[in-house]
């Protein structure tokens, strides 16, 4: 329930990305921070609450969007996916979850 209920907030705060837009192509690389957070965060949750094995790095998550577009997009989208990893971890100090508590999905948008 906590990655289904703390999604929304928790990929609200893109100050992470927001370095992203002194970079050109400019608006390209912020996007792929954003996108780089979302896949992060459905990638990353449930293993993080449950204490589970994580099975994908940031750079394969990050490898299926930027998929051509260079080494930048890669970057990016990285800074994004391994930022919100650390939010998660984080927030999770602040407010534990048991690992009953998480469902084994997450929805995607």
């Amino acid at each position: 329930a906590f990655c289904k209920e703390t999604r929304q907030g928790i990929l609200a705060d893109i100050n992470s990305c927001k370095p992203a837009l002194k970079v050109p192509p400019v608006p390209k690389l912020f996007n792929a921070c954003v996108e780089g957070r979302k896949k992060g965060f459905d990638q990353t949750c449930v293993p993080i609450c449950t204490n589970a094995e994580m099975t994908v790095s940031s750079y394969e998550g990050c490898q299926a969007i930027t998929k051509k577009k260079g080494q930048k997009y890669v970057d990016w989208c990285r800074k994004g996916y391994d930022g919100i990893m650390q939010n998660i971890e984080s927030f999770l100090v602040e407010n534990p979850v048991s690992p009953k508590q998480e469902e084994t999905t997450v929805e995607q948008s």
